[in-house]
């Protein structure tokens, strides 16, 4: 199935949730190393594959969001993924804290909500994910995430 822009072509929801259901790729350990690599492309940085300089520079770059520098979407996103990789690699307290501090600084920006309520779904907090997802939905009225979502993923 190929869709391209002006094609006419239209999926129903239940279409694409199975599509999402049946395709969705899980990603290996061994591929961490390029996932943090591609959140730095996106920063221009130069350490693709040394982990220590790029932890330092995460460190970096959220300590000077904290502080009120350097406040751009970019370096938003690059937090938010920086998170998503914590909690994959079982930091998963580490990530919650620096999501938090990010709602804090910036709490109209639906990412660190999303990946919150994500976080809290994998622990089968629903309570706590369903309050994340109903303020994403809330921010991003073009999205609309659930438990049940997530659940229909499976």
């Amino acid at each position: 199935l190929q869709l391209t822009e002006g094609s006419g072509l239209k999926i129903t929801i239940e279409e694409y949730q199975k599509l999402l259901k049946e395709n969705r790729p899980t990603v290996p350990f061994s591929y961490i190393s390029q996932y943090y690599s591609l959140s730095y492309e996106i920063l221009n940085i130069k350490y693709k594959d040394d982990t220590v300089k790029i932890n330092n520079e995460y460190d970096y770059i959220y300590n000077d969001f904290v502080k009120g520098n350097n406040r751009t979407y970019d370096n938003y996103m690059a937090i938010i993924l920086f998170c998503d990789v914590l909690s994959e690699n079982c930091k998963v307290k580490e990530a919650k804290e620096i999501l938090n501090a990010m709602i804090r600084i910036i709490p109209k920006q639906y990412e660190a909500y999303l990946l919150l309520g994500y976080i809290c779904y994998k622990e089968n907090n629903f309570k706590d994910a369903d309050k994340n997802f109903d303020i994403v939905n809330q921010l991003n009225t073009e999205i609309n995430v659930s438990c049940d979502f997530f659940d229909s993923l499976k």
